[in-house]
């Protein structure tokens, strides 16, 4: 598989531009409709100390029951 050096500068550059914005400050969409994430899911997410490419990755939308996979949290 060929892979274009300067591509994935570029998507990590990318990536890294967006983990520097406060989620609070992003406005997500997923199949062109805006996701709504509430400030009490943004407040737990701030408490885990994961990314905002992780909160995408993993749907941190969904709750942390649905990353974690723990009912007690």
């Amino acid at each position: 598989m060929k892979v274009n050096v300067e591509a994935v500068n570029r998507i990590q550059r990318e990536r890294a531009r967006i983990n520097r914005i406060a989620l609070k400050n992003l406005e997500l969409y997923e199949d062109g409709k805006r996701i709504k994430i509430t400030k009490k899911t943004i407040d737990d997410w701030n408490f885990t100390g994961l990314s905002v490419i992780d909160f995408i990755l993993f749907k941190g939308w969904k709750g942390l029951k649905k990353v974690v996979g723990k009912e007690s949290i």
